[in-house]
Formats: C-alpha cells, structure tokens, sequence
C-alpha cells in the first residue's frame, strides 16, 4: 500500500521549501494512494480503508450485536464526514497543482541584475549560455538592423575635417593621405606641427577600445530538463 506523502511536502510548510522533484514525487504517491483506496483489487481497498482508520470487520461485529439503528446512523454519519474531507482535500490540492507554473525545455529565460534565476522561480534545469552571445548587444529586426538570426560587427558613419589657412611665404597643408603646397618656394620657413585629441573636446572618447553605449550585463538562461 503506497504511503501518504508528509503534509508539508504540500501545503507549503516544508522548510526548506520543497523543489520540484520533491513535489512530482509526492503528487504521484498521492495519486497511487487514492487508486489503492477506490481501486478494483479489494485487498488494496481494505488496506487503504485500514490505513485511515476504518475497520469494516469492527463494524460488521457492533452492528450484528447492536442492532442499533442509532448506532448505525452514527457511524454512517461518521464515514460520509471523512468522505467528504478526503474529498475537499484533494479538490484543494488539485487547485494548487493547476496553479504551479512549470517552464517547458527550451524556454529562454533573461536574468538582469538583483532579478531571481529561472530555476528558484520555477524550478527544473537551466543552462547559462550567455557565453554563445558574449558581449553582444541586440536590436529588433528592421531598420537598419541584419537579418533575423544575423549579427553585425562594429561600425561608425564617415566623417571629415576641413582646415583654411593664409601666408604670405611658402606654407604647406598636411593631411591624412593628402598633401598641397602653395606655388611660392621662396622664403621657406618652418612651423610647428599642431594636433588636437577628441577626447579634449568630448570625454567619451579614448575611454574605451571599443564603440558601445551605456549598458548593463545580463545572463541568458535555457531550460533543459
């Protein structure tokens, strides 16, 4: 005869608290039991009617000597009472079975910062595999965004510098690539060489060898089992 599993197993009192397995175990061993009890093999049906309590063979003797109607009443009153409570139990606990939320394998779960795991919310197992989109940022699909599935590599729009300048003897322009010199040649005389950095104008730059927003690290979950 299957045992009832412990109380607290199911009405939420176990600490520490039950996990999922603990719980699947339970709901099964619930579920033999009662099959024991309103099963068709009469010995499981004795042993499940001993079990809580009910002794047929007691009965049959009081009743044969007391032909009691009192008595009988009593005692019918009596089982319909337990009947009715095994059967507002197990109502209860089928409510609480419906409202488990139990995430399908492959369901994609997104962790942020102080936000619980998958697997304390809902049980069963995850994979980290935020290691398969290491350091990449996500956009939604249109716009100037790749196909769906596709990823894009680092990129900035083109941008030039124009720089004027006056002489009265020879000066020469430098730049990336390209060079013009005025047509005097007399009275050369040399400069100095100026730069500027971007950083002076604008601190974003030189502060990071890479091109990204502002942004906060995530995790992103797979449900395996």
């Amino acid at each position: 005869m299957t045992k009832l599993p412990a109380k607290e197993l199911l009405d939420g009192t176990k600490n520490p608290e039950t996990t999922t397995g603990e719980f699947r175990l339970a709901m099964g061993n619930l579920r033999q039991f009662l099959f024991d009890l309103f099963g068709d093999e009469s010995t499981d049906k004795e042993t499940a009617r001993q079990t809580l309590g009910i002794d047929l063979t007691q009965l049959n003797e009081d009743i044969s000597k007391k032909a009691d109607a009192e008595l009988v009443e009593g005692v019918v009153k009596e089982l319909v009472s337990d009947v009715v409570e095994l059967a507002n139990d197990v109502a209860k606990l089928a409510g609480e079975v419906a409202s488990i939320v139990v995430a399908p394998v492959g369901t994609i779960y997104v962790q942020f910062a102080g936000q619980s795991t998958p697997e304390d919310l809902y049980g069963g197992t995850w994979e980290n595999i935020s290691p398969q989109y290491a350091g990449q940022f996500f956009r939604a699909e249109g716009g100037n965004a790749a196909a769906f599935g596709e990823s894009q590599s680092q990129g900035l729009p083109n941008h030039t510098h124009q720089l004027k300048a006056t002489g009265s003897d020879l000066y020469t322009y430098y730049g990336a690539n390209y060079i013009y010199t005025t047509a005097r040649v007399q009275n050369s005389v040399n400069g100095m060489i100026n730069s500027i950095a971007a950083v002076s104008d604008n601190k974003i730059y030189g502060s990071s060898t890479e091109v990204r927003p502002d942004n906060s690290t995530i995790r992103i979950w797979k449900c395996i089992a």
